[in-house]
């Protein structure tokens, strides 16, 4: 009790420095599945959800997730068959543990519905292989693993990595939002394998199926 009274002391004289302990980073990867009214269905991580209205979800997780990419789509967490739709994700203005989802139904128009959303924060060398969001114009916000970004046409990306051969070995799903804090306009989104063993194409759509510049974010997952 002595020692422990004399090492207070010294604290609080200044004559010792107070250990720095690192505050912890998120997870490789988070999981969450939210229903149409806001609540958490399944989560892997601790979460809240803020229901702003329709079609308006705001996400304030636990950890801080300031240069992590989210992939989201919409669907269920039971048997219910959700309405068709899209879902936009980008992160909260000013706020570095939150996310904002929007989900839209076929004709754009936002409305509630369900989503399963995936937040990835690995780096480049730890599993997926790589990360990243892009805006509209093509240039890249949110970058883990990303070798850049050509625009190539109204709606056409072709995402370089530095990894080879990487369009032939990994998976990689993507979402329309941006790095930024604009929620993006609704959309659709496709991808393929590019010409390059080292990169992929990405295909933005406005919700009528017509090419549009959006901006999107994606994750890579390589197999062995």
């Amino acid at each position: 009790m002595k020692k422990l009274q004399a090492l207070a002391a010294l604290l609080c004289a200044g004559l010792i420095a107070a250990p720095v302990f690192a505050a912890p980073g998120p997870p490789a990867s988070m999981s969450f599945a939210i229903n149409a009214d806001g609540s958490v269905a399944r989560s892997d991580a601790g979460a809240k959800v803020a229901h702003g209205g329709p079609g308006n979800y705001l996400v304030s997780l636990s950890v801080n997730v300031p240069a992590c990419t989210f992939i989201a789509g919409i669907g269920s967490a039971d048997t219910t068959a959700p309405g068709a739709g899209t879902v936009t994700v980008a992160p909260g203005a000013g706020n570095k543990n939150v996310v904002f989802v929007n989900t839209y139904d076929a004709t754009g128009s936002v409305t509630d519905l369900p989503f399963h959303l995936i937040i990835n924060c690995a780096s480049s060398t730890r599993e997926p292989a790589a990360a990243g969001a892009v805006a509209a114009d093509g240039s890249v916000t949110r970058n883990l693993g990303i070798g850049g970004v050509d625009h190539t046409g109204t709606g056409t990306y072709t995402v370089n990595i530095d990894i080879s051969p990487f369009s032939t070995t990994c998976i990689y799903p993507a979402t329309i939002g941006t790095g930024g804090t604009t929620v993006q306009l609704p959309g659709l989104v496709s991808v393929s394998a590019g010409s390059d063993a080292s990169a992929f194409n990405v295909y933005t759509y406005d919700i009528h199926g017509n090419a549009a510049d959006r901006g999107f974010q994606f994750f890579a997952s390589c197999l062995d």
